[in-house]
């Protein structure tokens, strides 16, 4: 993985040098290194970000909008009331 791509990838993620250095438990200096073409980006690492990549991009957000409950309300069906009325059979409530 070329330098280039790299610093894309964290742009998408929303990422700097400092996160990716306390995601993999390494020094930041490596990842500098990295992101400037200095050093080569190890294989498992290019790995790893191309996944996060992919789930990142094929994963959108939630939608958090409120739901419209009119458009989206279900009778649950008739519901069945008694409270401790012995011998006598339940009304259904509607």
């Amino acid at each position: 993985m070329i330098a280039g791509r790299l610093r894309e990838y964290l742009r998408i993620l929303r990422w700097e040098a400092a996160d990716v250095a306390q995601e993999l438990d390494c020094p930041r200096n490596d990842v500098v290194r990295w992101l400037e073409g200095r050093a080569p980006v190890p294989r498992p690492v290019a790995a790893w970000f191309e996944a996060l990549v992919k789930a990142h991009k094929g994963l959108p957000p939630p939608d958090l909008s409120p739901p419209n409950f009119a458009e989206n309300a279900k009778s649950p069906g008739p519901v069945v009331v008694s409270a401790f009325a012995a011998g006598i059979p339940p009304k259904p409530f509607v």
